[in-house]
C-alpha cells in the first residue's frame, strides 16, 4: 500500500507539479510491483492554470506504475 499525504498542500504552478511528479517517479522506480494507493486530499488546492498539466502527470504515473 502506497499512502500519499497532500493534505494541506497547496499546487500553483507546472514547478509545482513537476517536483510532485518527480518525488513520486522517485519513490515508485524502484518498486518491483504496482502498489495500491491512498492520497489524502483534504484542504489540498490547485490553481485551475495547472489542474491539466496535474491531471496529465497523474495518469502518466497511473499507467507506468
Amino acid at each position: 500500500m502506497f499512502f500519499i499525504y497532500f493534505e494541506g498542500n497547496k499546487v500553483v504552478t507546472a514547478d509545482d507539479v513537476e517536483a510532485i511528479g518527480a518525488e513520486l517517479k522517485r519513490v515508485l522506480s524502484g518498486l518491483t510491483v504496482r502498489p495500491h494507493s491512498i492520497v489524502n486530499c483534504n484542504n489540498f488546492t490547485i490553481a485551475l492554470d495547472v489542474v491539466g498539466t496535474y491531471s496529465d502527470m497523474v495518469t502518466s504515473l497511473v499507467s507506468r506504475y
